[in-house]
């Protein structure tokens, strides 16, 4: 027989259930012949799912949806056809409050009882109309559970009760599978609950709980998020969602112990570090920069109260000693201070450094000061996402000492220098200063013999004597050019054979009393080299006499024949060289320490070992190349200065001057 369809409801009944409704619940009752209690355990299994009704509400909720219209009037209908005999299926349209809605259909059967009498059951399943939509909900909650399956992340539904109600895949794997467990036990092996619960908040709360937790079985680390969720029976529920953090939290955990690692180095280097934003504020620096500077900067300083880099230079560096700074290579003119150096940055975008003088505080007693010192600047440019410049770091380092030590080094090296040009100084002088007393006594033994002596044989001895004395000055000259240089002469054009030629005038007697053969070979109509011309002299000089030194450590009983090739050329690719070569015992495996400042392979109190020193470092000046060629032992030694040509629009580094 088919099942009759009824209207939606509309009303709904007296607070008193009608008879039919209250027959209709004995119907369905698991106790259909019992007692007068109702048990709707089955039909509870069934009903509240699909109306959302709380199991411990069955019985109020079931009977309050029961008696809405027409409801009552089809139990009345169906209760007048049974008991007629007339047993068929008829379908219910049942709404809950919480807008749940099914269509149920009932299935009314006789069934004879133990003591003899007969009764009425009904068995409840959807009506074949709702089926289709049940598959439905069922397919997209089959769906979503497997989505949730696949999450890299654990998923639970905890009940108040803290039963686990539902877990995925992810959480099985990670705890096990413990449906109905208690969450403390399966989570954390407990036998109580935790004395604090973040994700049990929730309920009190009715909002979103985060917060981290790390697995004390394995140390894996999570962040749970814990949601208000409610179960298909309306009762409340936590859903928690927890997210594997242990790679991220490990990453963070090493970018701290970095971040530790590098701030004790910033903090302990010899150097004051400084980040300066674009409105010159100081908002962070190393410890010696603060104390250098007498400044304080705390995390919870805010943008008004940090230091402006500008005043702090001004008040730190007062006018009588900022005539004291020099502007270093890289520095444009008008950046003679730190305040000017900090604006060019901002504007150009490129790195500057420079020197300057300034008044620090002592680093072991604030508030006393160290003096003036000597500080080299650099200003490096930090970008944003659009590449436009948003702040500075300054590296500040105290080159006071550097400074004085370079002043020393500066003084032994004319002191070396007057020591190798001593010899040939006196030989060059002595031979004017001979022709000068040879005039000055052949006049006056004409003054004794003739008592008087014409204009003219007077005028024509002084300017012998004259001549003489102004070949004295210009060797003078030569040696102070030599000695006296400037700390950082200009680069420019040198002909490379002029410097030769100089260098021997001053050391050519030396080598002819030790006995040394000298062998010139200059390339004619050389052009310029990019070098200083008195600095290259100097270096020609230091060669030649270092290969002087090592020819006078051989035996004459072995070696007779002592000499030195000077050859200058220009090679292929334009660039000039200078070969300067001897037959002495050679560099003995030294090639690597032989540029070393102070390094010397000569006895106590014969040379402080600056001379290949300061040849290296002059060529280092000129981006030119200084190289050693290997040798055999005991088969001499060469070296090979290669220097770049000078182009026309060079100026010229001629500081000789014959006055």
């Amino acid at each position: 027989m088919q099942s009759q369809r009824y209207p939606q409801p509309h009303t709904q009944c007296e607070a008193t259930p009608p008879p039919q409704v209250l027959r209709f619940l004995r119907q369905i009752s698991d106790s259909a012949a019992g007692s007068n209690a109702l048990d709707l355990g089955y039909a509870g299994s069934f009903l509240c799912p699909l109306l959302g009704i709380p199991r411990r509400d069955i019985l109020q909720a079931l009977t309050r949806i029961l008696c809405a219209e027409p409801i009552p009037a089809i139990l009345a209908d169906q209760m007048r056809k049974q008991e007629r005999g007339i047993f068929e299926a008829y379908t219910l349209s049942l709404h809950s409050p919480t807008g749940h809605s099914a269509e149920v259909q009932v299935c009314p059967r006789p069934v004879m009882l133990p003591d003899g009498s007969e009764t009425v059951t009904a068995t409840l399943s959807l009506a074949p109309a709702d089926m289709e939509r049940q598959r439905a909900v069922q397919a997209e909650r089959d769906r979503l559970l497997g989505l949730l399956d696949r999450l890299p992340a654990f998923v639970s539904l905890i009940a108040p009760d803290y039963s686990l109600r539902y877990h995925n895949q992810t959480f099985r794997e990670l705890f096990g599978s413990h449906p109905g467990q208690p969450c403390y036990r399966t989570l954390k092996g407990r036998n109580t609950p935790c004395p604090t619960c973040p994700p049990f908040d929730v309920f009190d709360t009715g909002s979103l709980s985060i917060y981290e937790w790390t697995n004390p079985a394995n140390g894996q680390a999570f962040r749970i998020y814990s949601y208000p969720f409610t179960d298909e029976d309306n009762s409340p529920l936590v859903l928690k969602l927890g997210i594997d953090i242990s790679q991220s939290k490990q990453v963070q955990e090493a970018l701290v112990i970095s971040e530790a690692r590098y701030r004790s180095i910033t903090d302990n280097l010899a150097v004051g570090i400084a980040v300066v934003d674009r409105n010159m504020r100081i908002t962070a620096a190393n410890p010696l920069f603060s104390q250098w500077f007498g400044i304080f900067i705390h995390d919870r300083h805010g943008p008004a109260n940090l230091p402006q880099a500008d005043e702090l230079f001004a008040a730190m560096c007062p006018p009588d000693i900022a005539e004291r700074t020099e502007t270093a290579e890289g520095a444009s003119p008008g950046q003679a201070d730190p305040e000017s150096l900090l604006r060019s940055v901002f504007i150009y975008g490129r790195a500057r450094d420079m020197e300057f003088s300034c008044r620090l505080f002592r680093p072991d007693d604030p508030k006393e000061e160290e003096g003036i010192r000597t500080l080299r600047i650099t200003a490096c440019p930090t970008r944003d996402a659009s590449n436009a410049v948003d702040s500075i770091i300054l590296l500040l380092e105290d080159i006071t000492e550097r400074k004085r030590v370079t002043e020393q080094l500066n003084r032994a090296r004319q002191l070396e220098a007057m020591g190798t040009l001593a010899a040939g100084i006196a030989h060059e002088i002595n031979q004017p200063l001979s022709a000068l007393r040879l005039y000055a006594s052949g006049l006056e033994l004409l003054v004794e013999q003739q008592h008087a002596i014409s204009q003219d044989t007077l005028l024509e001895r002084l300017g012998w004597i004259l001549r003489e004395a102004e070949n004295i000055q210009e060797i003078i000259a030569h040696m102070r050019s030599l000695v006296m240089q400037q700390d950082a002469p200009p680069i420019g054009r040198a002909s490379l054979n002029k410097a030769v030629e100089r260098a021997l005038g001053l050391v050519g007697a030396q080598l002819k009393a030790h006995g040394i053969q000298l062998d010139l070979q200059l390339a004619p109509d050389l052009p310029c080299a990019l070098a200083n011309i008195v600095q290259l002299e100097q270096v020609v000089i230091n060669l030649v006499v270092n290969a002087m030194h090592a020819l006078d450590t051989i035996d004459a009983a072995r070696q007779t024949e002592k000499w030195i090739r000077i050859v200058t050329e220009q090679t292929e690719s334009g660039s000039l060289r200078l070969r300067v070569a001897d037959n002495g015992p050679g560099l003995q495996g030294l090639e690597k320490r032989i540029f070393d400042p102070f390094f010397t392979t000569k006895d106590a109190g014969s040379g402080m070992g600056l001379g290949l020193s300061i040849v290296h470092t002059f060529v280092e000046a000129w981006h030119g190349e200084i190289t050693t060629l290997p040798t055999m032992q005991g088969i001499g030694a060469t070296f090979i200065i290669t220097l770049h040509a000078a182009d026309t629009t060079a100026g010229d580094t001629d500081a000789h001057t014959d006055s």
